[in-house]
């Protein structure tokens, strides 16, 4: 079958001349062309069909879903090997870059075609094919202090979704990156040039008010999980070793004479929406006694309030506990100094809901 295709032919692969290469018409066939054009309707800028909505939607359902075969791609790619691109030298207007520019923002705010995308990138890095742009350039390239101001405000407020958070994750733990990286720390930490580099960079950073409203932000907004608030303080109170004092194993003394019912639990074996109870009840009953020093609970507070009292200190502190249904008693330091009166408040506490 012969092919009437000049270039290079798609069906056979080859490349054809045109017939009338090298030949020139005569003035006569020339005038004869332009009368025959010139009776045909002009087919030039808006008046050509294909530049029309509804013909270009039909070319694209047509086209839609057919893709050249892998040797028809190659034989493609041969032909334009060493050719220069059809855009060399031209420029796109500014509204076909408009109009680029928001069909790609659209695109991507596909969530198919965000991971189809990241499927296509994390198959290329595994393949080895796919290579970052800085990879092997560490401590070449410094951003600017512009620079680095302009992607922290760019950065300022974003978020990953939860479903990209889960993602990395799964990532990291199936590449095993979480024990690589948690190695790799304390092994730099052992370095005392390491730890100094640190501590200056981290200071840095902190000198930075985009940077502590930032990281405020987050500790806000973390500090509203529970499980987030219970960890933190459980981790602060092993930390410091806390230990009764001695007000507080006379307190524990004078409870555990009334009842067994009670167990200390002022070093952080229980927090209770981020709070940490003194003394919390055993029998299954939601009771906590909280013991209040005068000048870490009530004088130290009153002076940046003068007009602060016991009653504003307890309706504070007992809100966390009351929000998960705890009843809380409150014994204030100097109430140790009557302890028949001292007995009589925890009896009645105790038999509270019995």
């Amino acid at each position: 079958m012969k092919c009437h295709n000049y270039g290079f032919c798609r069906k056979c692969g080859k490349e054809h001349t045109h017939p009338m290469q090298g030949k020139y018409h005569t003035e006569e066939t020339k005038r004869r062309i332009g009368l025959a054009n010139r009776a045909r309707p002009n087919m030039m800028g808006d008046n050509n069909p294909a530049k029309r909505l509804e013909v270009r939607k039909k070319i694209g359902l047509f086209r839609k879903g057919k893709r050249l075969s892998k040797e028809t791609r190659s034989k493609l790619s041969i032909a334009r090997k060493g050719k220069p691109s059809p855009m060399k030298g031209k420029h796109h207007s500014e509204q076909t870059r408009k109009r680029l520019s928001e069909k790609a923002t659209l695109q991507m705010q596909n969530p198919k075609m965000r991971e189809r995308l990241s499927e296509i990138k994390m198959k290329q890095f595994a393949e080895g094919k796919f290579v970052p742009w800085n990879k092997g350039k560490k401590g070449l390239q410094k951003h600017t202090e512009e620079a680095k101001k302009n992607m922290s405000v760019a950065h300022l407020g974003k978020k990953l979704s939860e479903e990209a958070k889960r993602k990395m994750s799964e990532v990291r733990v199936e590449r095993g990156l979480n024990e690589k990286q948690s190695e790799l720390a304390k092994k730099l930490w052992q370095d005392l040039k390491f730890r100094e580099k640190h501590s200056e960079a981290s200071k840095k950073m902190w000198q930075n008010l985009i940077y502590r409203e930032n990281q405020s932000e987050k500790a806000k907004e973390n500090w509203k999980n529970l499980e987030y608030r219970n960890k933190v303080v459980t981790n602060a109170m092993k930390a410091v070793h806390i230990k009764p004092n001695n007000k507080e194993l006379f307190l524990d003394s004078v409870i555990h004479s009334i009842t067994s019912n009670y167990k200390y639990a002022g070093d952080g074996q229980t927090i209770i929406n981020g709070r940490c109870p003194d003394w919390i009840n055993t029998n299954g009953q939601k009771k906590v006694i909280l013991f209040n020093g005068l000048y870490w609970h009530l004088q130290r507070l009153q002076k940046t309030e003068p007009t602060l009292t016991k009653e504003d200190v307890m309706n504070i502190e007992k809100k966390p506990y009351e929000e998960f249904g705890f009843k809380v008693l409150f014994i204030w330091e100097d109430e140790l100094k009557d302890v028949e009166k001292l007995k009589q408040i925890i009896l009645k506490f105790n038999k509270q809901g019995d």
